[in-house]
């Protein structure tokens, strides 16, 4: 009898241990950009009109943590500040996603080939609308990451990928969003005018330690 109880502690034991072992890593905490500079605008309300729509079937970056469209409304949300009396920016979300393609394998019995490709895209724009209800300008931003995955991978590792695609799609974006106010809407941009304008450099996505 004791050696059966040592025995059902022991696979118990094991089973456990196992079972830490298999845990999957903590989720990336949900996006918050309010740490990085905000982008000023001379209006007197940012307005966001979401149209990512529901994710479709081959969108691998809908299935992780932390989405696509997680960041892109983090985005407009933390970034974007009113800083004016009159007029509002409309910030359309127009796509957030990472859609998988399957590549052909050859069937090599030595090397593993590449099975997947992950393309992720990001893409807003920002439509200026002055205080006599009329267009007064806009702006587009669109940023684009790729990766490949062999078809050894395991299904932690594929969903590794896509979440890091996720995040580097929201870094070019926090990027390529000033770049383009810069561009297109220096007018508008409370920023240019309250300093002289310096090149745009990225940004980390990780708040600094306090």
């Amino acid at each position: 009898m004791a050696a059966a109880l040592a025995a059902a502690l022991a696979a118990a034991l094991a089973a456990a241990c196992a079972s830490d072992d298999q845990k999957p890593p903590s989720p990336p905490p949900a996006p918050d950009f309010a740490f990085l500079t905000p982008l000023r605008l001379d209006v007197a309300e940012v307005l966001i009109d979401d149209r990512l729509g529901m994710p479709a079937p081959n969108d691998a970056g809908s299935r992780v943590a932390v989405t696509p469209a997680d960041y892109l409304r983090a985005i407009a949300r933390d970034r974007l500040r009113a800083d004016g009396t009159a007029g509002r920016a409309i910030v359309v979300l127009q796509k957030a996603e990472v859609v998988a393609t399957r590549v052909p394998t050859q069937g090599s019995m030595f090397t593993a080939e590449v099975d997947t490709r992950y393309e992720g895209i990001m893409a807003m724009r920002i439509d200026i609308i002055g205080a006599d209800a009329r267009p007064a300008g806009f702006a587009e931003a669109e940023v684009r990451r790729s990766r490949e995955v062999l078809e050894n991978a395991s299904a932690a590792a594929r969903a590794a990928v896509v979440q890091a695609i996720a995040h580097d799609l929201a870094d070019a974006m926090n990027v390529e969003i000033e770049f383009q106010l810069r561009r297109s809407l220096r007018d508008v941009l409370s920023n240019d005018r309250r300093a002289s304008p310096e090149p745009v450099q990225q940004e980390p996505l990780t708040p600094p330690r306090r």
